[in-house]
């Protein structure tokens, strides 16, 4: 990944996050006002109350699992979530993308901008990396690059930047 590619996808995420956490909002005030109904129901229930209640526990798995047209739904509110997810894979949408975010944001937190470099000391064998035309030994500390940590990431480690001179 580049510092470019970062900044493009980060505005990405986060339209996709506020998309997915307002849907969340909307699907958790559904089904808190279910609960209450369902809660508002007699202990002692009637057949009229059991059926219900029934109802009621239906609509709330429907918006567990994301309603399906083809099941049909007895509150009008439903209709509005057809061919939605619900808040399982919301809930797995928003903490995907959370992470994402916080993955991106720490990428451009230390890779700011293409140029960007840090020290790197090199761990892999002897006489098998160069690097702008110098041998580079196992202990030698070089500046490398986002991109060339991302491909030469496993023959070096990263170094306090107040370990580097030069």
């Amino acid at each position: 990944m580049t510092s470019d590619d970062a900044k493009k996808r980060l505005p990405e995420v986060e339209r996709e996050l506020a998309a997915a956490t307002a849907h969340w909002r909307q699907l958790t005030a559904i089904r808190d006002e279910l609960e209450r109904d369902l809660g508002k129901l007699d202990r002692h229930r009637s057949h009229h109350e059991w059926r219900e209640s029934g109802v009621i526990r239906e609509a709330l798995g429907q918006l567990a699992r994301g309603v399906v047209a083809a099941d049909g739904y007895s509150f009008p509110v439903m209709g509005d979530l057809v061919g939605k997810p619900g808040l399982t894979q919301t809930k797995q949408t928003i903490t995907k993308l959370t992470a994402e975010q916080d993955l991106l944001n720490a990428f451009l937190l230390r890779w700011p901008e293409a140029t960007t470099s840090h020290p790197y000391r090199y761990t892999g064998p002897k006489w098998k990396c160069s690097i702008d035309g110098k041998d580079v030994q196992p202990g030698d500390v070089v500046q490398l690059s986002a991109t060339q940590v991302e491909s030469w990431g496993d023959l070096f480690e990263a170094v306090a930047e107040e370990e580097f001179v030069g």
